[in-house]
């Protein structure tokens, strides 16, 4: 079927719904992305492909900062439920945050259910690698003295568990439990203890305990001592990531379509095709049919014998030769 051959209009109207569909399915597509995908991961489904706990104690504040970094079994359907616990004295994680396919980690939202011992923090990962970060407050001191216990309560099966205990600053002495060993010097230039757990079933839990000598109260970080200020989160003004603005993106191209559909729509409606537009022109500019008509007959008249045309003022047909009857 060739196209050439339609109408103006038909092709016209044509065009105007093939924008108006294409504007119309980016929207949906935007839309569908912008909708939270639902959960697919049951709690008994999930494996921690490997965990690490570090734990640093007086980093960049007088307590001990903790992170946990997550890595989900490949088999894990996304996105997932999680629910981590942290202690009750550490209120609500500083960070936390999911790695995207640009290798950069993003903060995602979580919420946070209190017990009488932990707080439980909730949250859907559209990604296998999770970072959660908290400052736990627990530190306790005793003039030159350190001590500091952390439980984690195990809430699915972990294939390999990691312990790294960062060593503070100006510290004489350290003693850990469990025992890890000999301290090596990070890139940072701190000393790390390093522990490697192994495996650990669902629901059981691993506690880890230090104690060390500090004859002052300077930060590792080099920084003050003083609390820095709130971390950047999900709500921080002006913070996006990818998963979150291709949706945004999607529909504004849409609504650029749809604009531009209607402004073109709007624009050929207004033209009149060429043939009508040189009639209305001749219109304007000249006599009418009907005028010209009545000119052509107050000019001529025609032969009543041989039906040819004669000025007015013939008397005889110069075709014929006959004399005309005139009325």
């Amino acid at each position: 079927m060739n196209l050439y051959h339609f109408p103006f209009r038909i092709k016209r109207y044509l065009l105007h719904f093939l924008i108006c569909g294409l504007a119309g399915l980016i929207l949906l597509v935007s839309l569908s992305l912008a909708v939270p995908a639902p959960v697919n991961a049951a709690a008994d489904e999930i494996t921690i492909s490997s965990l690490q706990i570090d734990i640093w104690p007086e980093y960049d504040r007088p307590a001990v900062l903790v992170t946990y970094r997550i890595h989900l079994s490949n088999d894990t359907i996304l996105p997932a439920s999680l629910s981590i616990s942290i202690p009750k004295e550490a209120s609500r994680p500083s960070r936390l945050a999911v790695q995207e396919l640009d290798d950069m980690y993003y903060d995602i939202n979580f919420s946070t259910t209190e017990l009488d011992e932990e707080v439980i923090i909730t949250f859907i990962t559209p990604s296998q690698d999770i970072q959660l970060e908290y400052y736990d407050p627990r530190l306790v001191f005793s003039d030159t003295l350190r001590n500091y216990a952390l439980e984690w309560k195990n809430p699915y099966l972990v294939n390999a568990l990691t312990i790294r205990v960062q060593q503070p600053v100006n510290t004489v002495r350290m003693t850990l439990s469990p025992d890890m060993g000999s301290s090596r010097t990070g890139q940072d230039g701190l000393d790390y203890f390093l522990y490697l757990a192994g495996s650990l079933d669902a629901g059981r839990s691993f506690v880890i305990s230090l104690e060390y000598e500090k004859p002052d109260f300077l930060l590792s970080s080099g920084l003050q001592s003083v609390s820095p200020l709130d971390p950047i989160n999900s709500r921080t003004n002006g913070r996006t990531t990818i998963s979150r603005a291709v949706p945004w993106a999607a529909a504004i191209l849409g609504i650029i379509l749809i604009v531009t559909g209607g402004l073109w729509y709007w624009q050929i409606g207004k033209r009149v095709p060429s043939r009508v537009a040189d009639a209305s022109v001749i219109n304007k500019n000249g006599p009418s049919i009907k005028q010209a008509q009545q000119l052509i007959s107050q000019t001529y008249i025609y032969c009543t014998h041989c039906g040819k045309r004669m000025q007015r003022s013939d008397r005889y047909c110069r075709d014929c030769g006959k004399e005309i009857d005139l009325l």
